[in-house]
């Protein structure tokens, strides 16, 4: 997995691309620029539509986001689809990013682990996974405990 962060506060690394608000966000590890579409509303922002990776190599497609409801495919129109999902971080997500000055994290997740239960956990809050429980007072959001029932996992 890969984490990309907005440069500075997230409200400074929106763009309008027409109709359509954009943030970008860049990797410290990899010369990568991801452009992300995203959605606000009164109560909340969140990802919203195909992302765009920028990388050396080229230009690519990213062709699913990973949230709370589990994955969102888009077709890609392109013929270079990168073979991730984008995800928000779970504790530098937009919504801390919108009313703090502070940045937001993406996480790019390779498709091959995209349904695996570490991402469906820490990324996706718990999604599909019916035995295992949040534990809130041991969770603050960068770190989330879970409780695991194993008599209903069989």
């Amino acid at each position: 997995m890969i984490t990309l962060s907005t440069k500075r506060s997230l409200r400074q690394s929106i763009s309008q691309n027409n109709d359509t608000m954009v943030a970008s966000f860049q990797s410290n590890r990899v010369p990568w620029t991801l452009y992300a579409p995203i959605e606000t509303t009164e109560n909340e922002i969140s990802l919203n539509g195909q992302a765009t990776l920028n990388t050396r190599r080229g230009r690519a497609q990213i062709g699913c986001v990973l949230t709370e409801d589990g994955m969102k495919t888009y077709n890609t129109s392109s013929q270079q689809t990168a073979q991730y999902c984008i995800a928000e971080h779970p504790y530098y997500n937009l919504e801390r990013g919108m009313q703090g000055q502070t940045q937001s994290r993406a996480v790019l997740v390779p498709r091959e682990i995209a349904d695996s239960t570490l991402v469906r956990l820490y990324l996706m809050n718990g999604h599909g996974i019916d035995y295992a429980e949040p534990v809130q007072e041991g969770s603050n959001g960068y770190v989330k405990m879970w409780e695991v029932n194993l008599d209903e996992s069989s």
